[in-house]
């Protein structure tokens, strides 16, 4: 992004723009920012950018409220809200589907109110924390090994232990790698709505078996180049798909969803 882009959407979310660019630029982590909407605080590098992204895409005027909190000054984590959660999570400088899943609710289509989730590529937490702030039954969150403690850290920040169960096992690779007969086999999944992201974990999922994914009545995978193979593989099991373009203007351009329904 070049110096005018960047100046452009601080500008539209912050009165003092320039010191908080400058800010950023010399790396501080203890921000003074004046939102354009009158309101004061001081941040973290990571959640200054944040909401710049969040005003930029008009994704904050809903459920996601980055006001509940006087400060949010820990480096890589911040604290906010979500329609009646008050959250906090690290490690944000790892995710780049924060905005999308808080503040554009791009799960919407897997409709999780009383289902049990499968989460395959969890990052960081945000998906399992949405799915569950969003009436899910149980959420099992099979993260990638490099997430695994930022994904438990994260859960057990937001004492959602009991509500979510993060797996030790992998799906995108690795001596702990399970396929998705023996993770439907191991939370005892019969039914319920199923969310894959990573692009080992689409190649795997791509190798299954047609009958074990009729166990899911939704799946959402989040794919990045061409969703071809992926789509043609849920279509030959089955279902009916479509595909849903993500909400963000953050470069992100060549990424969306494949949607299918039995």
């Amino acid at each position: 992004m070049s110096l005018t882009q960047s100046m452009a959407r601080y500008k539209k979310a912050y009165k003092n723009y320039r010191h908080i660019m400058l800010d950023i630029a010399t790396k501080k982590e203890h921000i003074k920012i004046i939102a354009r909407n009158g309101k004061d605080s001081f941040w973290n590098r990571q959640k200054t950018y944040l909401y710049a992204l969040c005003v930029e895409n008009s994704l904050c005027n809903g459920d996601l409220d980055f006001f509940t909190f006087e400060n949010s000054v820990v480096p890589g984590c911040m604290n906010f809200k979500y329609k009646s959660g008050q959250l906090f999570m690290c490690n944000m400088d790892q995710n780049h589907n924060f905005l999308g899943t808080f503040g554009a609710n791009e799960y919407a289509f897997l409709n999780v109110p009383e289902e049990i989730v499968l989460d395959i590529g969890s990052k960081v937490g945000d998906s399992p924390i949405y799915f569950t702030l969003n009436g899910a039954k149980n959420v099992i969150a099979v993260p990638e090994k490099s997430f695994y403690e930022i994904l438990l850290k994260n859960v057990k920040a937001n004492d959602l232990e009991n509500r979510i169960s993060v797996s030790s096992a992998t799906y995108s690779g690795g001596e702990k790698d399970l396929s998705l007969k023996e993770l439907t086999e191991k939370y005892k999944i019969d039914s319920g709505v199923l969310k894959v992201d990573g692009e080992n974990s689409i190649k795997k999922l791509i190798s299954e078996d047609n009958q074990i994914l009729k166990i899911f009545k939704r799946i959402q995978v989040l794919f990045e180049g061409s969703p071809d193979d992926i789509e043609k593989k849920l279509q030959d099991a089955g279902f009916k798909t479509h595909i849903e373009k993500r909400a963000l203007k953050d470069g992100t351009d060549n990424t969306g969803f494949v949607c299918a329904e039995l």
